[in-house]
């Protein structure tokens, strides 16, 4: 029986160093040029952006660019950003929290659109949402950081609020999430291999211990 557990205790051990977690990621954009769309650029690090593109674009510097010299900017009315396995991307994945840096804004003669942002599960469930004002026209904006924050976070959707000024630029710099991982993270079963060398040496320890009570 003692070899039993002991190698039973090896198995769950060789699974679970089998399964490494992965850091929090911040994206900041720098590396694309302008107009870039973002697209699948950040795949291996397990998120997908739809209809995202890359700006340096900075209006005579009255937009304040929290990490300079890119951002992502809405090209329409709404965009998603989904979580997807940074293994397999064709899986769904899950992060904890999303963060972004709105822009800034020092001229009172520039205005900026804002944005809605909603968490949901993959199911559809809504998990946080944050709403970031838009800037009117005479009013500046100092950067500041949005978290969206739930078990569970499968997709973020940005969708723009119309600045009654006019039309205007939306978007926001350095995004950041947690871990992501699989939608479904079951415990990996062992190989067979490892089963069946658990198998045999549980015999084995089972025939001896049956020839002991003979004896």
């Amino acid at each position: 029986m003692r070899f039993l557990v002991l190698n039973v205790a090896l198995a769950v051990v060789l699974v679970f160093e089998g399964s490494g977690a992965r850091g929090d990621v911040l994206l900041d954009f720098d590396s694309l040029p302008n107009l870039t769309m973002i697209g699948d650029t950040y795949i291996s690090q397990g998120v997908r952006f739809n209809d995202f593109e890359s700006r340096t674009v900075t209006y005579n510097n009255w937009l304040i660019i929290p990490s300079k010299p890119s951002w992502a900017a809405l090209m329409g009315s709404t965009h998603v950003l989904e979580f997807v396995d940074p293994v397999d991307p064709l899986a769904p994945g899950i992060t904890s929290y999303v963060e972004f840096d709105s822009l800034g804004l020092v001229s009172s003669l520039a205005f900026l659109d804002g944005i809605v942002v909603v968490a949901r599960s993959f199911s559809g469930e809504v998990v946080d949402t944050v709403s970031v004002p838009p800037v009117l026209r005479g009013d500046g904006r100092q950067v500041s950081t949005w978290r969206l924050e739930g078990a569970g976070i499968h997709t973020v959707t940005f969708t723009r609020i119309a600045n009654p000024s006019g039309p205007a630029a939306a978007g926001f710099d350095n995004l950041r999430f947690g871990t992501v991982a699989p939608l479904a993270s079951p415990v990996p079963e062992p190989s067979s291999a490892l089963l069946c060398s658990i198998g045999l040496v549980s015999a084995l320890a089972l025939r001896r211990a049956r020839a002991h009570v003979i004896q």
